[in-house]
């Protein structure tokens, strides 16, 4: 939702509709898996999980106040996906999977040629559009999902 949030009127509740449908559906597959969605082998390591969550909450709350406080509300999508993806790395040695790398290294590498390479918002029919937000909302949207059902 929050990669489609610029797009104004209808495009921002077109995004709502697919967050929200994509959710369940994403929902109903899980729940109807034959097979759990964790392997059996080791247990997960929790203080490698606590560690990454920990690192992302307070990186998070830190990244948001300071660019509010130098006003540059647009990169806190890009950043936010960056922090998200050093957070996977995180992970890997508490999942012991390496699906997790690979989520990880997609949210952390898409902001940054997002913020490269694409223009912050273009001109569109109903006002500007912030293209970063929604090629990285969209694009980590895409990869959570798609990590998910692999």
């Amino acid at each position: 939702m929050a990669g489609t949030a610029g797009l104004g009127f209808p495009g921002n509740l077109l995004g709502v509709i697919i967050a929200i449908g994509g959710s369940i559906l994403f929902a109903s597959i899980m729940f109807g898996r034959k097979t759990p969605a964790r392997s059996y082998g080791l247990a997960p390591d929790l203080r490698w999980y606590w560690a990454a969550v920990g690192f992302e909450v307070v990186a998070i709350i830190i990244s948001v106040w300071w660019l509010g406080r130098i006003d540059r509300p647009d990169y806190i999508l890009p950043v936010i996906s960056v922090i998200v993806g050093i957070h996977f790395f995180g992970l890997v040695p508490a999942f012991h999977s390496l699906r997790f790398f690979w989520i990880g290294l997609v949210m952390f590498l898409l902001p940054i040629f997002a913020i490269l390479l694409l223009p912050s918002e273009l001109r569109g029919q109903h006002g500007p559009v912030s293209v970063r937000s929604l090629v990285v909302g969209v694009g980590c949207a895409l990869t959570l999902w798609l990590g998910a059902l692999l």
